[in-house]
This record gives structure tokens, C-alpha cells and sequence, in this order.
């Protein structure tokens, strides 16, 4: 069981200086642009190359950030840069910048640097409460069961080639893994970029014909034989709740708890909370394996107009000028068309 003190030094090695922002970076999800005017618009602070990680733009540049980086199909346009004043003088986006976690950037042998830095905040408070129990574990319910835990650690190993759906593993004083979460940094249902892909390359193999897809896209070729529109999206709520366990808790959904079935999902910072004699794990919006999404959560099939993205493809169909897959109601804007 490592000390308080020893985790910290053990962070610190593997501690990593984000790579430089590229406007490729931005360009690969329109959510990292919408972060990147966010961040202005709240004052918040950014990380740079040469002037250090608090970084605050002056309020008075949002327009001409806005307008810069949703210059080509709502994404910055290649080759070009915008000059802004900011708390450490004039710098230029995005070349002074860093690919932080909201930007897609990743720390050293770890997901995403939003979701490392949820991981070490969620242990300091871990190893705060074993120091004030003189225990090396705590008792936590999740997903029905009490499992004994003494650090939550970055799941390891790979589904089938890919990624798996769990991000972090609560693991016990031997260091057996117990449980296992996908996270999601943000604050609203907003912050997600989708729940998942609906292409046959994203979908395990039960799944890739499946019916609720296939007629969502076909209906969708209906209105727009020729491809997507600028400005069109439309969207269908899903009535298929193994589709919907499979997009929030992995691809084995319905089976035993594994980095491709999470206990629990995630989104923001996480807490200890007392339940009992035991404790759960609390956040902005969390789900126990089994739940289903609702409000500005529940899950639906969307499509848009994203021709830089190619084609999409699902169940048999295809979709000219379009990105699609299985988002939080959230996402859909103004214009979205119901289906």
C-alpha cells in the first residue's frame, strides 16, 4: 500500500509536458472548438508553450476567436492564426498554445489529461480518508456489490484490439482490480461528444445490423438522397435498451463487469461520499451498469452535415456529407429535425 507521499512522488514521474496544439487538433471534433471558445468566454485558464499554464485571454477578444475558429464549416481554417491579448501579453493561437486534455491531448502512459487529472484528484482524496480511518482500504457499494478499495489506477489492456470502454479501475490493497469506470470530464450532458459510433467498425458484431440504425439511416437518405446539407441534422431517440447499455457501458453490456462492461459511469470530478457504513463514489451525473440515460442525457441516433469528415456509414447504409452515432440529447441544436 503506497503512503500519501509516495503516490504524489509516483505522479510526478509519470507527470508530462502536453504536446503543442495544432489546428489539425482543433479540426477532428467540432467540441474541442466549442471548449476552446468556452474556455475564453469563462475566463478560464489555458496552458502554453513558453508563458506558463494560467493563461487567461481578455475577454474582449471572444468575438474574434469565435469568428477564427469557425471559419471553415465551424473549425479553424488550416494555415492561419489569430493574434489575442491575454494576461501575459499578445500571443498567437494556436501556436503558443498546449493540447491539454479538453483539447485531445494525452499524459505519459495514460488517457487523456482531463481524465488523469480527475483519476489523482479522486486519490488524494482517497488517501486523505485512509489517513484520517488508519486503514489501506475503504468500503465502497458500486453496482450492487461492496468491494474493498485502496486506489483507483488507469485501466490496462485492450478489448478486442481497441480502447476499452473503461477509463479508470478501483483496485484492492493486493492490488486486484474490483470495479471498473468510464469517465467523462465536463459539467453538463453538453460535454460529451457522443456516447458512441454506430459504424460497423465502432459496433461489436450484434449490433452492426441493427434494425432502430438501419431505419434511422434509411429514412435519413430519404430527406437527403444526395448527402447532408449545411445546417442539416436530424435525430431519433432510441428505443433499444441493449443499444443504449452498449453505447454507455461497453460493448459485453449485459455480461460480467469488465474494462468493456463499467460498473459506473462518470462526468466531472469524482467524490467519496458516506452511504451507510460504507461509501460511494458521487459526481455531476454519474450511472450505475443497468441505467438509462434521460433528460439532456437520454441517449439518441444524430446525424450531421460534416463533409470533412467523409461519408457515414451504418447497418448497411450510407450517408453523404455526414458524421453520425449515438449522442446525448444535448447535442442536438435548434435546427435539429426529430425523425
Amino acid at each position: 500500500m503506497k503512503t500519501f507521499r509516495a503516490y504524489l512522488e509516483y505522479l510526478q514521474e509519470r507527470a508530462m509536458q502536453p504536446a503543442d496544439l495544432k489546428l489539425t487538433d482543433l479540426r477532428k471534433d467540432d467540441a474541442r472548438v466549442a471548449m476552446f471558445i468556452k474556455k475564453v468566454a469563462d475566463g478560464e485558464k489555458f496552458s502554453t508553450k513558453d508563458n506558463g499554464f494560467d493563461v487567461v485571454i481578455d475577454p474582449s477578444q471572444l468575438a474574434a476567436v469565435k469568428k477564427f475558429m469557425k471559419a471553415d464549416d465551424g473549425v479553424p481554417a488550416l494555415r492561419t492564426s489569430l493574434d489575442v491579448k491575454t494576461n501575459k501579453g499578445t500571443l498567437k493561437v494556436v501556436k503558443d498554445f498546449l493540447k491539454t486534455g479538453e483539447f485531445g491531448g494525452r499524459g505519459k502512459g495514460s488517457g487523456t489529461a482531463a481524465e488523469t487529472s480527475a483519476m489523482n484528484d479522486f486519490n488524494e482524496k482517497l488517501f486523505a480518508l485512509l489517513k484520517k480511518l488508519r486503514d489501506n482500504h475503504v468500503k465502497i457499494r458500486i453496482n450492487g456489490r461492496t468491494v474493498k478499495v485502496a486506489e483507483m489506477q488507469k485501466t490496462t489492456g485492450k478489448f478486442q484490439g481497441k480502447e476499452p470502454k473503461s477509463d479508470m479501475s478501483l483496485v484492492d490493497p493486493e492490488g486486484n482490480v474490483v470495479a471498473y469506470i468510464s469517465h467523462k470530464a465536463g459539467r453538463s450532458a453538453k460535454d460529451y461528444q457522443q456516447y458512441g459510433g454506430i459504424s460497423d467498425a465502432a459496433l461489436p458484431p450484434k449490433f452492426r445490423n441493427n434494425r432502430e440504425i438501419k431505419k434511422f439511416m434509411q429514412d435519413v437518405k430519404k430527406l437527403r438522397p444526395d448527402g447532408l446539407k449545411s445546417g442539416d441534422s436530424f435525430y431519433r431517440p432510441i428505443k433499444d435498451k441493449s443499444l443504449v447499455g452498449m453505447s454507455m457501458y461497453g460493448p459485453e453490456y449485459g455480461g460480467a463487469e469488465s474494462i468493456s462492461n463499467v460498473d459506473e459511469f462518470h462526468l466531472g470530478n469524482m467524490n467519496l461520499t458516506p452511504k451507510g457504513k460504507n461509501y460511494e463514489i458521487t459526481s455531476v451525473h454519474k450511472g450505475t451498469n443497468g441505467d438509462m440515460p434521460e433528460g439532456d442525457y437520454e441517449a439518441i441516433l444524430f446525424i450531421r452535415y460534416q463533409a470533412r469528415r467523409g461519408d457515414a456509414r451504418a447497418a448497411g447504409q450510407v450517408v453523404k456529407n455526414a458524421r453520425a452515432g449515438i449522442f446525448p440529447m444535448a447535442k442536438i441544436s435548434r435546427t435539429s429535425k426529430k425523425i
